[in-house]
């Protein structure tokens, strides 16, 4: 009896010092973790992400455009040196994102109402969604935003910012608001909207 007891023990700290060797991140989106299955073999431990898996750790680009029917980004915060991320043609209702973030494709998500570009990146595709109201006021580093063909009626510019590009056109636009102040710009497009004038 004794010698089963000290097996079960040795078995069951066999478990303990395994499951602490990884890092699991929760990861409830099916769609999702079928993708990280499929370019992360073994990343996946139930329904969560192993964040100390080699290729978690390494992945710098993520590319989930082709994955349909993503809606839950929550895990992919686990791949912490990732710094483009493209989830285009996914129909996202909750955002996450890398800590380290500084490219995000978002196309063709179904992203509605007032949609706030992370503090963190340095550009952003938003096209061909039904946006509203652009919320880019906290986003000093970004020197290029790409929104057009959406619903876009206001825009909440940052006091102090990079960017160089920004691409508003086919929008529904009357005005470009009070606060507007883009020093460094030198493409901006805005065709296709309601405006009376524009201050460049």
């Amino acid at each position: 009896i004794f010698e089963h007891m000290v097996r079960a023990a040795s078995l069951f700290l066999l478990l303990i010092l395994t499951r602490s060797a990884w890092a699991l991140t929760p990861m409830p989106d099916a769609n999702l973790r079928a993708w990280v299955n499929s370019n992360f073999p073994g990343a996946i431990v139930g329904t969560s992400i192993d964040e100390t898996h080699p290729g978690v750790q390494s992945a710098s680009y993520l590319n989930i455009s082709f994955q349909s029917n993503v809606t839950d980004l929550m895990g992919i915060e686990a791949f912490v040196n990732a710094t483009t991320l493209d989830v285009s043609n996914n129909p996202i209702t909750n955002w996450m994102g890398p800590a380290g973030l500084q490219i995000l494709l978002a196309t063709n998500c179904g992203i509605t109402g007032s949609f706030t570009v992370p503090w963190m990146l340095m550009a952003a595709n938003l096209a061909y969604n039904n946006i509203t109201t652009l919320d880019i006021s906290n986003a000093s580093q970004l020197s290029s935003i790409t929104a057009h063909h959406n619903q876009i009626t206001t825009v909440l510019w940052p006091s102090n910012n990079q960017l160089s590009l920004v691409d508003l056109s086919y929008n529904q636009l009357t005005t470009l608001g009070s606060n507007l102040y883009l020093p460094w710009v030198n493409t901006l497009r805005l065709q296709h909207n309601q405006l009376t004038a524009v201050p460049y």
